[in-house]
């Protein structure tokens, strides 16, 4: 296929530039980073999404197929995304990839940033295959009138963040590293998001330094907020609520299996269209979903305003029954059976 700048987009990551596949527009941070994408990727544009966490696609058939994120039908290796990717043996960098030869991938849903997804190392001589599952968490539309705090997860429109479009947990993690970071810093990584080209970039070892102690201190925020929202302590005031990370309330993540085969010795010592290959050269990858059904988690009120009436109106009506007897039995024996005997009485006189 010739289309690979069009499948492709340039992406910052820890490991560098990377390019990634199916990727949102400004892979998914907010329009205040165009100025920053543009410096590695020119045709960078910000885009309207008919996609959402909370919404979902389009209730429409048959479905646009170029929509963004894009999906497939089915599950299957003749259904998933094949690559083959050559690099020259003079190409390697060594003080970059240590004792693992080849190319590393980055596998998480387009909604969330790169910096903490699942990591694989494609190794060269190897056709890799990637079989994902998807886990979705959704939410009922009636937990909205639960503050976050207590249904323990945010909508989209109930937190916003500064550099990413879509809110999620660790979108909202690195969200606030990055703030502090620059706070206490002042500046950010170099593959860190900025609304700024010309914000500093950390480049001093002293620079490092406040950045590993911004990272604790940040995590040290995060566990002291869950604890504050424990069961013990738990707080309703939005301060607390805007230090806290909660996951999403629907979101989508993908757990991986990798399997691993050599390549044919034809495919790595034979011509090829990138020229004469020479052992180390070239490697495949296919990934794609393991099944066409999935199972998903569906976070609901175990006990809802319906369930709460029917149980009191059953109890109610229990108790009820129970009193109105007691009452019929309170007249029969007070008022009734007295009278009774009072009547026989006289008559037998």
């Amino acid at each position: 296929m010739d289309k690979c700048c069009e499948l492709f987009q340039p992406i910052f990551t820890n490991y560098g530039m990377c390019f990634a596949f199916n990727s949102l527009p400004l892979n998914a941070m907010t329009n205040d980073t165009l100025a920053w994408h543009k410096t590695f990727n020119v045709d960078a544009k910000p885009a309207a999404l008919n996609w959402g966490l909370d919404i979902g696609y389009p209730k429409v058939f048959p479905p646009d197929l170029t929509m963004k994120p894009l999906r497939v039908m089915a599950s299957g290796e003749t259904n998933g995304l094949g690559v083959e990717l050559f690099l020259n043996n003079t190409e390697h960098q060594y003080a970059c990839e240590g004792k693992s030869l080849g190319f590393t991938i980055l596998i998480s849903s387009p909604t969330d940033h790169v910096y903490t997804s699942t990591v694989l190392r494609l190794p060269m001589d190897k056709m890799t295959t990637i079989e994902v599952t998807p886990l979705t968490y959704k939410t009922d539309f009636s937990l909205r009138a639960l503050s976050p705090y207590r249904r323990q997860c945010f909508f989209q429109n109930e937190k916003r963040l500064q550099y990413y479009e879509f809110y999620t947990d660790s979108n909202c993690k690195h969200d606030l590293l990055v703030q502090e970071a620059r706070k206490k810093c002042n500046c950010v990584l170099f593959n860190w998001p900025r609304k700024f080209i010309r914000e500093p970039v950390c480049t001093t070892k002293d620079d490092f330094d406040c950045i590993s102690s911004v990272e604790a201190k940040v995590e040290e925020q995060l566990i002291y907020a869950y604890y504050a929202e424990s069961e013990d302590e738990r707080g309703t005031s939005e301060a607390q609520e805007s230090q806290s990370c909660h996951p999403s309330c629907n979101d989508v993540i993908y757990a991986s299996q990798v399997f691993y085969s050599d390549l044919t010795k034809e495919m790595v010592n034979g011509s090829h269209k990138w020229g004469h290959l020479r052992i180390g050269e070239v490697t495949q990858i296919n990934v794609h979903f393991y099944d066409d059904m999935f199972l998903g988690q569906h976070r609901h009120a175990q006990y809802d305003d319906y369930y709460f009436i029917g149980a009191i109106g059953g109890l109610l009506s229990l108790f009820l029954g129970f009193s109105i007897i007691s009452v019929a039995e309170l007249i029969f024996f007070v008022l009734l059976k007295p009278a009774y005997v009072i009547l026989i009485e006289f008559n037998q006189k």
